[in-house]
């Protein structure tokens, strides 16, 4: 309880009069108690000792100071009687004057009215709003606060805090949000529960057409798949291969894409490319051929001539992880030159021995895969 006396108005005058009397009404009582038996007890000695004077004197003094005390509230009564001040209402302040007191209104009922059943879960960017059902003529304060779960949520309390906005993001882990009001003395908490993140739908922006002739894949390419995945979803996310042998996953940094890598044809022709995340799978699958085109890179331009003794390396477009047989020199005579694969088979020394009666031959590269062929002219002199 807090009083609050303003003692410079009229209200504040009238209760220091009240006081006074109060004072004095206390004064009236106990200074002519005190004065009685003190005079008692003097009388007592007089009577012991006659020849007392100054006990006498003693005496007829308490008597006139009883008669004062006694009159002094009639004498200021009349004080204020003559001045003018109004005193017959005054009554001493008490605990029932609401002027003078401030209650705080209690809140036995508070409740938050809309907290989510146990069965319900929220997740990122999921969005709730909570209300409570103090009235709306309640002035009082009133606090929110998140007690557990503070990482998985953003608060905001509504202008008047009677309800709050809560928006549920970093979710990456089953647990659950307290959030507790309090007001009137009183609070409620509300339990959340938020769950790891989930995808309503999962999808690949470019995943080919099967079979489309323009989206054919050969070994040695490469393909960016994406991902409709959300920029601002926190889950994570898994990229898978059913054939590990005949492709590279390189996952982008966000995991939201991903680079695949051909290294070979698989028995089948396709390879199956899955992302997966937040409870949604989505398969990719990618028709994979041998070689696009045979070629070897660096045959030499028909005005050099090399002599017995001479090595030259033919190097070709094969993929670096290309497992199909290749071939070279196989229409050479061993006579004149000898074809030594390098680097699995992607190159090839030419080693001249001999001179070829018509002064050139022809290095052939073949891959049975498909049947691609590719040959380079060598002028051979003495």
């Amino acid at each position: 309880m807090i009083i609050d006396f303003n003692w410079f108005n009229e209200d504040g005058v009238q209760k220091v009069i009240s006081m006074i009397y109060s004072i004095l009404d206390i004064i009236r009582i106990v200074v002519p108690i005190a004065l009685i038996v003190m005079t008692s007890l003097d009388i007592a000695k007089k009577v012991i000792n006659p020849s007392d004077k100054e006990g006498q004197q003693k005496i007829l003094s308490r008597v006139i100071a009883a008669v004062i005390v006694f009159f002094i509230p009639t004498l200021v009564n009349l004080f204020f009687t003559i001045t003018g001040i109004e005193i017959s209402n005054v009554n001493v302040p008490s605990s029932n004057n609401k002027k003078s007191e401030i209650k705080e209104v209690e809140l036995p009922n508070l409740k938050i009215l809309n907290c989510p059943k146990s069965l319900t879960t929220f997740r990122n960017r999921d969005r709730l709003t909570l209300n409570t059902n103090i009235n709306s003529d309640y002035n009082g304060d009133i606090v929110w606060s998140v007690t557990n779960g503070t990482r998985y949520v953003s608060a905001i309390p509504s202008s008047d805090k009677k309800s709050i906005n809560i928006n549920f993001n970093n979710i990456f882990i089953s647990d659950k949000v307290e959030v507790k009001v309090t007001a009137g003395g009183v609070n409620n908490i509300c339990t959340i529960y938020v769950d790891k993140e989930r995808l309503n739908n999962l999808s690949f922006t470019n995943c080919p057409i099967i079979r489309s002739e323009s989206n054919k894949l050969y070994i040695g390419d490469s393909i960016n798949l994406i991902t409709d995945i959300p920029s601002d979803y926190g889950g994570e996310i898994n990229w898978y291969s059913d054939n590990e042998d005949a492709v590279i996953i390189h996952k982008s940094n966000d995991k939201k894409s991903a680079k695949i890598d051909i290294l070979e044809q698989p028995s089948l022709g396709y390879v199956i490319i899955t992302a997966a995340s937040g409870g949604q799978a989505k398969a990719c699958l990618l028709n994979i051929y041998a070689l696009k085109e045979l070629k070897i890179t660096n045959c030499p331009d028909s005005s050099n001539v090399y002599h017995i003794g001479d090595k030259i390396t033919l190097n070709t477009n094969i993929p670096q992880y290309y497992t199909g047989v290749t071939t070279w020199g196989s229409s050479l005579d061993p006579n004149v030159a000898i074809a030594t694969p390098i680097d699995n088979k992607r190159s090839a020394e030419i080693r001249i021995v001999g001179v070829p009666t018509n002064g050139y031959i022809h290095v052939a590269v073949s891959s049975d895969t498909d049947v691609k062929v590719d040959s380079c002219k060598i002028n051979i002199q003495d």
